[in-house]
């Protein structure tokens, strides 16, 4: 009996002993598991450690990153305080026992919760919207977004300019330089053309009043006597802005007095009502110191007509061509003392004038076209004082520019009967040199003074010029 109990053991332990061998080498891709998990999670504490002890020292990739996003938002939101850092942990170092103190009886309300562990950016994340911009909308500046007022860039003065153009004509029985006599047709109080003067890129609300006076501006030439005069020019005008600063609508009038020129059996008579101007401007790109601008200034033939009598016969020029001047401008105001301007005009006549002979027997019309004209403008200026007292003199600032006028096409002629109109000079390049004082009162009035001087005596449209403006911002 004690045999069969013995070998009955003996079986029960062999085979205990298989279950258990079978069981650890089931388990053992379960253990290797476990192991792995707890090598990544040591791994990651340990990461978390590293970054906790280095966050007084970021990367410089983060660095740039901060610094890239902080420009970005620069002129939107002043700068948030940076997050605390946790202080590094010493392992050595053992915490000092806190002391007991009975507490207060106010204090009842719950602790505030712990502040969350700064988690460092990421540095991977893709750029803000605002830097991914097309070409296209580089040149559009932010919507609902005015330059900066009461800056530099909006205090810098507006261009001078120098421009008086006359319809000049040649009269006689032929094409050739036998001509009969030559004028200056005072059109449109005293001048027909218009071009971007006391202006700027940048749109502002303003009034203003413009006084140029041009010496020997009209002259008259005949074979036997020359003769030349003045020409008084007075202009009103108002610029109102919209859109946030964005769009700018300009209208401007000009007045001159009679022009009387008179020669051996030769008159020119006109009156002096001008060409009604108005100007459609809009911002294309801006910031605080640089501003570009397209424009569009229609001239209305609101102006005066224009008439030479000779012998027993008289020409009438009637004025009656609507012009078109798109316009391109640009004003920079690199520093607090410097300031810069550039215009780029051209000036396209959209339909034709007519001129009449009228003689004792009959009367002879035909059309004249004004030819296309460039202007091309530069102007740079200094600050010598500035204030920014609110009463008496606020600014003094010297000017100077140049100014270039040329013809994109031949001049055209009008053939009548006995008779022959036209710019028998045909093409013409002109350059100008401006010379100014911009003073400010208070802030928002401006008083201007400047002279302007042709560089080329042979091709000139006067000897001289004088300038006096006053304009008020508001």
């Amino acid at each position: 009996m004690n045999t069969l109990i013995l070998n009955v053991s003996r079986r029960l332990s062999s085979a205990a002993f298989q279950i258990l061998v079978a069981s650890v080498v089931a388990a053992t891709p379960w253990l290797s598991t476990v192991a792995i998990a707890s090598e990544s999670a040591s791994a990651v504490a340990q990461a978390n450690k590293s970054a906790s002890v280095s966050a007084d020292s970021p990367s410089v990739e983060l660095v740039n990153y901060d610094l890239f996003t902080q420009n970005e938002a620069a002129t939107t939101q002043p700068p948030a305080a940076p997050p605390a850092q946790p202080l590094p942990k010493n392992p050595e170092a053992k915490p000092a026992p806190a002391e007991k103190t009975p507490a207060s009886p106010a204090a009842t309300t719950n602790p505030a919760p712990p502040a969350a562990n700064p988690q460092p950016e990421n540095v991977f994340s893709p750029l803000p919207a605002s830097r991914q911009r097309s070409l296209f909308s580089l040149l559009q500046s932010p919507p609902g977004q005015r330059p900066f007022l009461n800056n530099r860039l909006s205090r810098t003065p507006d261009v001078f300019g120098d421009s008086f153009i006359p319809v000049s004509v040649k009269i006689g029985n032929d094409p050739l330089l036998t001509g009969f006599a030559r004028a200056d047709l005072p059109l449109g109080g005293g001048m027909r053309r218009f071009k971007n003067e006391h202006a700027r890129a940048l749109p502002t609300d303003r009034v203003f009043f413009l006084f140029n006076h041009f010496h020997n501006a009209l002259r008259l030439q005949t074979q036997n006597t020359s003769t030349t005069d003045n020409v008084d020019q007075f202009t009103f005008g108002f610029e109102k802005t919209s859109d946030d600063g964005q769009w700018s609508f300009e209208l401007r009038m000009p007045f001159s007095g009679d022009a009387n020129l008179s020669g051996n059996d030769v008159a020119v008579d006109s009156n002096g009502v001008g060409n009604l101007v108005g100007t459609l401007k809009r911002i294309m790109y801006s910031d605080s110191t640089f501003v570009v601008a397209a424009g569009l200034a229609v001239v209305a033939p609101t102006g005066s007509d224009a008439s030479v009598t000779f012998t027993n016969s008289r020409i009438e020029f009637e004025n009656e061509a609507v012009h078109l001047l798109p316009y391109l401008a640009v004003q920079a105001s690199p520093d607090e003392n410097w300031f810069f301007h550039a215009f780029a005009q051209v000036d396209v006549a959209a339909n034709e004038n007519e001129v009449s002979l009228i003689n004792t027997t009959s009367t002879v019309s035909d059309s004249l076209a004004d030819q296309t004209l460039l202007y091309l403008d530069a102007s740079a200026g200094y600050w010598w004082y500035q204030s920014t007292d609110d009463s008496g003199l606020t600014g003094l600032a010297s000017v100077v520019e140049l100014h270039y006028t040329t013809t994109l096409n031949d001049a055209d002629t009008a053939n009548l009967t006995g008779g022959f109109i036209g710019n028998l000079d045909n093409r013409f390049d002109v350059l100008n040199l401006t010379a100014g004082v911009h003073s400010e009162w208070s802030g928002n009035t401006a008083i201007r003074f400047a002279v302007v001087v042709p560089l080329d005596r042979d091709e000139r449209f006067f000897d001289s010029e004088m300038q006096v403006s006053i304009i008020r911002r508001y």
